[in-house]
């Protein structure tokens, strides 16, 4: 993550401040289309790492389990495959099942060897399989220090502006879980059947959510992977419920696919997870067009870009690098960066999309720290455009739909590592802003947590997002 950097002071509140514009019903996630048809889950396939010795892990948010279940899971998950092989397999293997989940709090150390296993507990006894097994690996250094008693206050939130979001967090998440289907996924309605863009979208936010406290059971994780597992094609992740020989993949399911999975390898360290990192990113890789962005259909010469599945794509290939940086495609990820860095200077992209652009460009400039005058100068663009967008005293425009968890994140990283030309009153508007933007997170909450699964899951990304 970044590192820590002080937020300016915000500006006095006027004595009876303008009303904000009411908040509107929130509104899909990107690339959301409505499904058709149901589909049947077929989980991947991938040997799990043997276990080491080490430190024991700090407490995770799920139950743990015993050494005999982590043995058993090791040997069931006995086989090797390649990541085309995995691609091409497609019947259900009940042996293939997961030894990633849960996630976990506790983030590795750099630089030290040794690895902490923590195991994470067995499905209800309903559950005909032996699942919701985990094998956690964690790098803690010896000289770790023990964890303080309180938890620290996210950078540059209030007290009471965290525990808003905490509040926040702890309602949809729930509320976001009883929008699953029987088979695990999420549809683009209460009643509408699974498909791969919804599901994709509902875990990262579930994943996110669960890192920062809003804890989720491992049977309902292991339920909604193998769900986002079986919405894989050929060529990469489908929007569409119909049936197998009519979906076809785009590149927006493909990416929030490949986020989740990357979510998940991040905070897991499992090899079973970077094996799906892999295979969601290289089929982003095979589908990117020679300038860097994406057309939203993944068949080979689609004539037009897409500005959503380009963001998407792009923010897929950074965090696929957090998650297995041994493999990372850096030429396709800088091709990616490198297109969003032209379009926000060029103020290309509409109020909401613009925020995550430029979101994913920060999150993306933690691997090369390196001074980087494009990038710069894309901030400075960005920041006055916002505000001009979105003035401190109102936020955006009526009728922008759900741009306060993209703007919310991209406010923050900008006042935690503004660049030197950002002048104080850029920074006192935005800090303004801000805190308008969080103000609307809890007057939002209920109508939030009313909202189909797609709307509702970037406000809780962003809600877990901004404690961190």
């Amino acid at each position: 993550e970044h590192a820590p950097h002080t937020m300016p002071p915000r500006p006095p509140k006027a004595a009876t401040p303008p009303q904000p514009a009411p908040v509107a019903a929130a509104q899909p996630a990107l690339g959301s289309s409505p499904p058709a048809a149901s589909t049947s889950a077929a989980p991947l396939a991938s040997t799990p790492p043997a276990g080491r010795k080490g430190t024991p892990a700090r407490p995770s948010p799920a139950p743990l389990v015993d050494n005999l279940l982590a043995q058993r899971i090791s040997e069931a998950a006995d086989e090797s495959e390649s990541a085309s092989s995995v691609m091409a397999r497609r019947r259900p293997d009940a042996h293939a099942l997961t030894a990633m989940l849960p996630v976990v709090t506790v983030k590795p150390a750099q630089g030290v060897s040794m690895t902490t296993i923590a195991i994470a507990g067995a499905l209800s006894l309903g559950l005909t399989l032996a699942a919701g097994y985990v094998l956690l690996h964690r790098r803690l250094a010896a000289s770790e220090p023990a964890p303080p008693a309180a938890e620290p206050v996210a950078q540059g939130l209030a007290p009471a502006e965290r525990a808003a979001l905490r509040a926040c967090a702890a309602r949809w998440s729930p509320a976001l879980l009883t929008r699953q289907n029987p088979d695990g996924g999420f549809g683009a309605s209460g009643n509408a059947p699974t498909t791969g863009l919804d599901t994709g979208v509902a875990f990262v936010a579930l994943l996110r959510g669960h890192v920062t406290g809003a804890v989720v059971a491992p049977e309902r994780q292991l339920q909604v992977l193998r769900a986002l597992d079986g919405a894989r094609l050929a060529r990469g992740w489908s929007p569409s419920s119909a049936a197998p020989a009519q979906r076809q993949a785009t590149a927006t399911a493909t990416a929030w696919a490949a986020i989740a999975y990357s979510l998940m390898a991040q905070e897991s360290r499992a090899e079973t997870a970077r094996a799906r990192v892999r295979i969601a990113r290289d089929a982003l890789v095979a589908a990117q067009r020679s300038d860097g962005s994406f057309a939203d259909d993944m068949a080979p010469g689609a004539a037009r870009a897409s500005d959503a599945a380009s963001v998407l794509a792009a923010w897929a290939l950074v965090e696929a690098k957090r998650a297995d940086p041994a493999t990372d495609n850096a030429a396709a990820r800088g091709r990616a960066t490198g297109w969003l860095t032209r379009q926000v200077s060029a103020s290309a992209f509409p109020t909401g999309l613009d925020a995550l652009a430029w979101w994913t460009l920060s999150q993306a400039r933690a691997h090369d720290p390196a001074p980087d005058a494009a990038f710069a100068a894309a901030t400075t663009t960005f920041a006055r455009t916002l505000i001009a967008r979105c003035p401190a005293d109102r936020g955006c425009p009526a009728g922008v739909a759900s741009w306060e968890p993209w703007t919310a994140l991209s406010l923050q990283a900008l006042l935690r590592a503004p660049p030197t030309d950002l002048g104080a009153p850029t920074r006192a508007a935005l800090a303004s802003l801000l805190s308008l933007t969080l103000a609307r997170f809890s007057q939002a909450r209920e109508v939030v947590a009313a909202a189909p699964a797609p709307a509702l899951a970037p406000w809780l990304f962003a809600a877990a997002e901004l404690q961190r």
